[in-house]
């Protein structure tokens, strides 16, 4: 009887669970089915939740490793600028120099 059960939709156990008398060997059997199909359920939730944590785990890393990668080109651009600054100012120092002689 119970490998029949588990051949049924939730739809039929419900069904036959609504006509059994409680307490019954088929409404033990059917009950016992159901809460079979629960745990399955949940343990493959858990599976879901498992991944999807390992998955949250590699994407935060990732966002460390870009969160990097976005220091150190912003510490790039700032010695770029400075070197700018410094040539603009070679430059205007020349111009002065240039112009007062």
């Amino acid at each position: 009887m119970a490998y029949d059960l588990m051949n049924l939709t939730a739809e039929q156990l419900t069904e036959r669970l609504g006509t059994c008398e409680p307490g019954s060997t088929p409404h033990v059997g059917i009950t016992a089915e159901i809460q079979r199909r629960q745990l399955f359920l949940q343990y493959e939730a858990l599976e879901a939740q498992k991944r999807a944590a390992l998955a949250e785990e590699k994407a935060a890393a990732e966002i460390l490793a870009a969160a990097e990668v976005t220091r150190r080109n912003a510490s790039f651009m700032l010695w770029a600028v400075i070197a700018a600054m410094v040539s603009a100012l070679a430059s205007l120092a020349t111009s002065i120099i240039t112009i007062w002689r």
